[in-house]
């Protein structure tokens, strides 16, 4: 390597002026360290080029730098290659290499930042106080009925559903093939925004906000175990997504357009979180954008044997409850009491979820509705 440093300096040296030859060494030092403090490589370099001309030059200290500079500058090409493919991990990674060599490299220091903004997971969350409803209705499906008073203790709810980039970080937590990576989520479906390469999951560019989809109820599970919180039963989803609601047909509103993504407004195409309204309690896209995996095995007339609280349907079943609806959920379905049910095993397109977190103390709260 300093042997080719060696044959430039020689090619520089026959190109500059003799006024040039006379100048300072630690003047083109100054400036070549400042350029590469700032991450201006290509400067830096010329600059100890025309440090090497001079009279007194530290050489040892020049080809050092330029060493150095090689070293960044094959980095930052494929940190930047990674961040621009969205592989923010292995992006991560780079930048962090080359802040390594040049702690104070501000463009490294900007993308490394954003970088680990997008693989860190929100934690946002809503508190749901504890109170009681009439969970089910007399007008809709027969797996509806019969209406029930529940009683539920507080607990936190996702205020977004959860996302790409969220889901991402927890596939990065584990090493295993993407035939593993199969059982929780579908990366062949053609609508599944997540991707991987060089054994590195990643999102899809501009889609990290966007709700996570094709996700099977284990891989929904297994992300609430690992972030430490439970998938909703399916009380509390309809707890929350009703919370005093006044009689509102879906979550938040009786215009199904200002809180929803669905078949008619969508064509079937999945939006980024958080852009209708949300409901009374602040939570975003209760109803519609992804149906949303809940804790509770489905059986039709469980409601008939509910407990008064905090009900749970842990029996076995070959099916697990979903709610919510999802952009290619026709309006009729789309109402907040209205229960589906799906294969674990199996997701679609428009498949996905949020978590709670439960709270122990009941006293801690004594509100009702």
């Amino acid at each position: 390597m300093r042997l080719i440093f060696l044959f430039i300096y020689i090619i520089t040296l026959s190109n500059l002026s003799v006024g040039q030859e006379q100048k300072c060494s630690e003047h083109y030092l100054d400036l070549g360290e400042k350029n590469f403090v700032n991450g201006d490589y290509e400067t830096a370099e010329s600059n100890f080029f025309l440090a090497l001309n001079c009279e007194n030059s530290d050489t040892v200290r020049v080809f050092d730098f330029l060493e150095n500079i090689n070293v960044c500058k094959k980095l930052k090409k494929e940190a930047d290659a990674y961040y621009n493919k969205g592989i923010y991990k292995l992006a991560e990674q780079k930048y962090q290499s080359v802040l390594n060599i040049n702690e104070k490299d501000v463009k490294s220091l900007e993308l490394l930042d954003v970088c680990k903004k997008r693989i860190t997971v929100r934690n946002d969350m809503v508190f749901v106080p504890m109170g009681s409803f009439f969970m089910g209705s007399e007008s809709g499906e027969m797996n509806e009925e019969p209406v029930h008073e529940v009683l539920l203790d507080s607990f936190y709810m996702d205020r977004f559903e959860v996302s790409n980039q969220d889901f991402v970080a927890f596939l990065n937590s584990f090493e295993f093939n993407l035939d593993e990576a199969e059982n929780w989520i579908k990366l062949n479906n053609e609508k599944c925004m997540i991707c991987s390469e060089d054994s590195v999951f990643f999102v899809k560019k501009g889609f990290w906000e966007y709700p996570v989809s094709s996700v099977t109820w284990f891989g929904a599970n297994e992300y609430a175990i690992w972030i430490g919180k439970k998938l909703p039963t399916e009380a509390q989803w309809e707890y929350a997504a009703s919370f005093s609601s006044d009689n509102e047909r879906f979550s938040g509103s009786n215009n199904l357009d200002e809180i929803a993504w669905y078949r008619e407004n969508t064509e079937g195409t999945q939006q980024q979180s958080g852009l209708k309204k949300s409901n009374n309690l602040g939570i975003y896209d209760m109803t519609g954008n992804v149906w949303e995996w809940c804790m509770d095995s489905y059986f039709p007339h469980f409601y008939s044997m509910s407990p008064d609280e905090n009900p749970f349907n842990h029996n076995d079943s070959d099916y697990k409850v979903v709610r919510g609806g999802g952009v290619q959920t026709f309006i009729d379905n789309l109402y907040v009491t209205y229960r589906n049910f799906k294969n674990p095993y199996q997701t679609y397109s428009d498949f996905g979820f949020r978590c709670v977190k439960i709270i122990v103390n009941r006293e801690s709260v004594q509100s009702s509705r």
